[in-house]
């Protein structure tokens, strides 16, 4: 009876760990389709000025080009054109690869 009821619980350990891992990565699968387009707010540059420096120096390439290409500035931030619904290569500057 014991081996039994113990071949039980392994099969439902392994089931509920079967569960879990399907459900990690449904949930990073989503996560990952509808990814959008980073956002860093006036307020965040101020508060984080050498993080943010260091990620704007680091897409220096990308800023060069000037706002309307790979970036958009606005009132609230900047709005950075990196999310998968945006083209990997634009004409006026270097494709999409570490810009995120």
């Amino acid at each position: 009876m014991i081996s039994e009821r113990t071949g039980e619980t392994e099969s439902s350990y392994e089931q509920q760990e079967q569960d879990i891992s399907r459900s990690l990565i449904s949930l990073a699968s989503h996560v990952v389709e509808f990814q959008k387009n980073t956002r860093l707010t006036h307020e965040f540059l101020r508060e984080h000025q050498t993080a943010a420096l260091h990620h704007l120096k680091r897409i220096a390439d990308y800023l060069e080009l000037g706002p309307g290409v790979w970036y958009q500035v606005d009132r609230v931030g900047i709005t950075f054109f990196d999310s998968e619904e945006e083209p990997n290569v634009r004409s006026e500057g270097p494709a999409k690869t570490s810009f995120r």
